[in-house]
């Protein structure tokens, strides 16, 4: 007898034999991850072999199957429901696979969802495919008792007296359950560990309290014992906010700037206050109505219950009073200090803010974001990316690393003289005044030059500048800075960023639990946006930088060990900095010239494999336009529907919330390739790869360009012309809709794609009358247009082209002369304007084609068509928001395109680069 043998004997006759084997072998595979892993593949294997080979087996496991679904289908209600609804979006798929209208109303209905879903655990407002059902107790609690704790319950509504006894409406909605998000769920079932962004892991902050609720913007600066300077300006048709440049905290004294300020009987008086980084300056940080008595009754709040206050002396005898004509009696010089001042300025109106964004500078300056520097200049916060609910792998990892060091950030390239001699301060204004206009990275920018001269007029403002003669500190030098910097966020002072957690979170996964919390706190505040965005950047690169030294290359590209002399060579070092040796570090760091570099290599392989892409796509925001964005920014705040309100009411609301803005417009676009670019009702095609980048206009709102490849669609070179024309027909137009057939069309077209006729700044760059071809002229029939080549040609060929380009300039003006004497040329055809020139379309088409200097697709259009832009009715009237969207004829524009953006992010990228190169060197 064998040795297998004998042991199933003895496990067939020894009853403790045989429990203890299987006890082993339950211990085994519960705690040895690879061995469950591949017992359950080779009991897979062998059970799919079996049923592909035993009718028998498979024949009774299909009847097994059958008979525990139908009794569960009798038992289970929710089982059965779920599968009918199956059964019906089964028989609908089949039914209506070609209903591209099926696919908006789906689209639709789902973007009007907003992140209102509140996770138990981190807090964070969330969509609803982001949670689950959190059940803490019973038979389907899968969480054990060692992160139980981590289930806090806050936002889920408990009915009480004052409920609806039959129907609650809270208890209906969202805050009726309590959901978990799938990362947190995650951690705690499988890794039974708390998890990075759970409140019980240090990131629950207090309630804001009463004392430090009410304070405006420039209240809150001047309690704060850290004020971070960063250049902000008020983006135009809206007034969203971007910041230039980065951000540099500097120590303030709460004590003396709470001593200079005014005594006032009530809260209810205000005086006007210009905040500066210098005295000297006539320009300012903020200006703003304040009540000192808020902020007395706010700083000894912070006192007795902020620990980064507990030493800070408040004097109660405050050095300026207010006499009994309600004006400020100036104070001696003695009893000033060096930090406040009064002079004559003419204030706001009560309660007003005027120029809150200023620049320290000398003398008047000008706005520095100009048409064709937006997106190297503006800085928005792109959450799109920035609030996926995982970080990117990469990114936590060089995070994770950097962490594990500690690493020591000394001060910032931004130090101010203590003291200034009158002789160096009229050379310092002097210096100023010739650099009006230029970027100042600690200062913020000046809205209206106007308001500012009137500003020097007939009353009294008291300036301040708490910063002044301090040394700026990095925010990373100290424990705190973030809390000391933000006191109304962080009423205690505790749980900022660097404070010793239970689990280590990452910079950019803690500022992005902070900005999506429930508490809005964080996401109302675009100072602590623009913070959050600059410490996350400015972190990671300082990690890349601290990983690059450490695992990069020890050779350059030419053999040569990289040593410390040759890093401290000049020459060596820009021999270095000439290649992308020097700066591949940059590559996972969005935004940087290394990251689009990445980028359109992928474009070059995409193109390589997939050939050229059909279309080019350019689909816009419009948030005042989509009410859904408007109702998950406000919530349960307001009664007036979103139609009633005015426009300047829109744009506060989306002002007081960026970052939900950004998020549903993410969102927005992922519904959109999943219900209508990828639907099988096919659109534009069936679509087989995409390339999209996500970039923030000049009005601060995101739009995002795509590449489109769709199977079997007409290629230039390979298939006709005709073919290509009745292609692009079939899927593009620009036609004005029937305003009676239908009118929802005929209303988004002439709202959101018509060109306006006067033409913008944008229009006219490069001494064009408008470069993107408007108005376009009126055809009969969708024409292939390429110019003609003049290479290879003899004298005779070229002068006979030549001769030909002048008369099809002479046919062109009379037919855009025709055109111009039309006082409504949406009553006339286009038959009719080619009858009045004595023109045929024959003669029109071949006119374009010999003055064009590019291939180019003409759409079929009338006059009344002249200013549409092209789009695809279905895809406009989901998106309900401007479009465009072009056949790909030349795949050299498309790269042209990108590498466009790359040298404007290398622009952008300058300043934030160089400092952090300053911060790294400084620090180490």
């Amino acid at each position: 007898m064998g040795h297998t043998d004998r042991e199933r004997k003895r496990y067939q006759e020894d009853p403790e034999y045989a429990k203890a084997q299987r006890d082993g072998k339950k211990t085994r595979y519960s705690t040895d991850k690879q061995h469950a892993q591949e017992k359950r593949e080779r009991e897979r294997e062998r059970a799919l072999e079996r049923y592909h080979t035993d009718d028998d087996y498979a024949k009774q496991k299909r009847e097994r199957e059958q008979e525990r679904a139908l009794e569960r289908y009798h038992t289970d209600d929710d089982y059965a429901q779920q599968k009918k609804r199956n059964v019906q979006i089964n028989r609908e798929k089949k039914q209506n696979l070609a209903d591209v209208n099926k696919d908006i109303e789906q689209f639709q209905m789902e973007c009007k969802e907003g992140p209102e879903y509140v996770c138990t655990v981190c807090h964070r407002l969330l969509f609803h495919n982001q949670v689950v059902i959190c059940h803490r107790d019973g038979e389907k609690s899968r969480y054990v008792q060692a992160v139980k704790h981590c289930l806090t319950g806050t936002y889920v509504h408990q009915c009480n007296e004052d409920c609806s006894p039959h129907a609650c409406p809270i208890a209906k909605s969202s805050r009726g359950t309590e959901w978990i998000c799938h990362c947190c769920h995650r951690h705690m079932i499988d890794k039974k560990t708390i998890p990075y962004e759970a409140q019980s892991n240090k990131m629950k902050v207090p309630e804001i309290p009463p004392e430090l609720k009410s304070l405006n913007t420039l209240e809150s600066q001047l309690i704060a014992k850290r004020i971070p300077f960063m250049k902000v300006a008020a983006l135009p048709k809206g007034g969203q906010k971007g910041v230039v440049g980065p951000v540099v905290c500097v120590p303030a004294d709460v004590s003396e700037t709470h001593a200079i300020l005014p005594r006032m009987p009530s809260e209810a008086q205000l005086i006007k206050v210009k905040l500066k980084r210098k005295l000297q300056y006539s320009g300012h940080h903020m200006y703003r109505q304040i009540s000192p008595m808020k902020v007395d009754v706010a700083l000894k709040y912070l006192v007795e219950n902020n620990e980064h206050y507990s030493g800070t002396s408040i004097d109660a005898d405050w050095a300026v009073s207010w006499n009994e004509e309600g004006g400020l009696v100036e104070p001696s010089d003695a009893e000033q200090g060096g930090n406040g001042t009064l002079e004559d300025h003419t204030a706001p109106e009560h309660g007003e803010s005027v120029n809150e964004e200023g620049n320290d500078m000398e003398g008047p300056t000008r706005n520095d974001i100009e048409d064709d520097e937006t997106d190297n200049i503006i800085r928005q916060v792109n959450v799109e990316e920035a609030m996926e609910e995982a970080a990117l792998s990469e990114e936590d990892a060089v995070e994770e690393a950097a962490l594990s060091e500690e690493e020591t950030i000394k001060e910032a390239a931004l130090s101010e003289e203590e003291t200034v001699e009158e002789a160096a301060l009229s050379e310092e204004e002097e210096l100023d005044s010739r650099l009006r206009g230029l970027p100042h990275d600690t200062c913020l920018q000046p809205v209206d030059i106007g308001q500012d001269f009137l500003d020097h007029h007939d009353e009294r403002v008291m300036c301040v500048a708490p910063g002044e003669g301090s040394k700026p500190i990095s925010v990373f030098q100290e424990v705190g800075g973030e809390a000391m910097s933000f006191p109304v966020q962080f009423p205690t002072g505790k749980f900022s960023f660097n404070v010793d957690r239970d689990v280590r979170i990452t910079p950019s996964k803690y500022f992005k639990a902070r900005l999506m919390g429930a508490d809005t706190r964080f996401a109302s505040d675009t100072n602590y946006i623009f913070f959050a965005q600059y410490v996350t950047e400015l972190r990671f690169i300082q990690s890349n930088i601290s990983i690059s030294m450490r695992k990069g290359s020890p050779t350059t590209s030419g053999g040569r060990k990289i040593s410390a002399s040759m890093l401290s060579n000049k020459e060596d070092l820009q021999a270095i900095l000439k290649s992308d040796e020097g700066y591949r570090f940059l590559q996972p760091v969005r935004g940087t010239p290394q990251f689009w570099d990445k980028a359109l290599n992928e474009l070059y392989a995409m193109i390589r494999q997939l050939g050229i892409p059909t279309w080019f796509a350019t689909f816009s925001a419009a948030d005042l336009r989509w009410p859904e964005v408007l109702e998950a920014i406000r919530q349960d705040h307001g009664t007036v529907p979103v139609s009633e309100l005015s426009w300047e009411e829109r744009c506060d609301i989306l002002k007081s919330n960026p970052v939900t803005a950004a998020r549903m417009f993410d969102r927005r676009v992922k519904l959109f390739f999943k219900h209508l670019i990828k639907s099988p009702s096919q659109p534009i095609g069936e679509v087989i790869d995409t390339f999209t980048r996500t970039e923030f206009q000049q009005r601060g709102s995101p739009h995002i360009h795509c590449l489109f490849w769709v199977k079997d669609a007409p290629k230039l070179g390979v298939n006709s012309e005709e073919e290509i024309c009745s292609f692009v027909d079939r899927y593009v137009c620009c036609q004005l809709p029937n305003s009676e057939t239908d009118k929802e069309l005929f209303d988004i077209v002439s709202q959101v794609q018509m060109h306006r006729k006067g033409h913008t700044s944008s229009c006219k760059k490069g001494g064009k009358i408008c470069r993107f071809g408007f108005p376009k002229p009126p055809v009969n029939q969708t024409f292939l247009c390429s110019p003609v080549s003049l290479q290879d040609l003899t004298d005779e060929e070229s002068a006979s082209i030549a001769g030909r380009k002048k008369q099809a300039e002479s046919d062109l003006k009379k037919f855009w002369d025709v055109l111009d004497k039309k006082t409504e040329p949406e009553k006339c055809s286009t038959e009719d304007v080619l009858k009045e020139a004595n023109l045929t379309t024959a003669q029109v088409c071949d006119a374009l084609n010999l003055i064009a200097n590019r291939k180019q697709v003409f759409l079929r259009r009338e006059p009344k068509d002249m200013w549409v832009n092209n789009f695809n009715p279905h895809l406009l009237r989901a998106w309900n928001a401007n479009m465009d969207i072009q056949y790909v004829l030349d795949a050299y524009s498309c790269v042209k395109y990108i590498v466009s953006y790359i040298s404007k992010a290398e622009r952008e990228m300058g300043k934030l680069l160089k400092q952090a190169q300053k911060e790294s060197r400084d620090g180490k």
